[in-house]
């Protein structure tokens, strides 16, 4: 399912839900019952939201890097850029933004499914 982030502070941000699941579990928001269509991240619950999603970031970055170094060979190949994953900063920075903006002012971020029968 795509899903449409929207607030008066920014641009929309469309994201994939099973990319913006993880940055939402790290912000402390969990669905048990699935994600859902439609909801609201409140101006109040900004802080923590972008908090938790930081956070995460630099964890995996850290252990990244901590599996990296421990596996560091000069003799490897070196992946070309286009074969890199994306990793979860980069896939974060759109929403990220958008909810930064969005505490700075004072708004709520809404999201609803995308329309995608076009």
């Amino acid at each position: 399912m795509l899903i449409t982030f929207k607030t008066k502070s920014a641009s929309s941000v469309m994201m994939f839900v099973e990319h913006a699941l993880p940055l939402f579990t790290a912000g402390g928001r969990v669905f048990p019952e699935g994600f859902p269509k439609r909801g609201v991240i409140t101006a109040e619950q900004l802080s923590t939201m972008i908090h938790g999603i930081e956070q995460e970031i630099e964890a995996k970055e850290q252990h990244e890097n901590s599996y990296h170094e421990e596996d560091d060979d000069d003799n490897d190949d070196k992946l070309h850029p286009m074969t890199r994953p994306v990793s979860l900063r980069q896939r974060a920075y759109p929403l990220l933004e958008l909810l930064r903006k969005a505490e700075k002012e004072q708004h709520d971020v809404l999201w609803e499914e995308t329309d995608t029968s076009w």
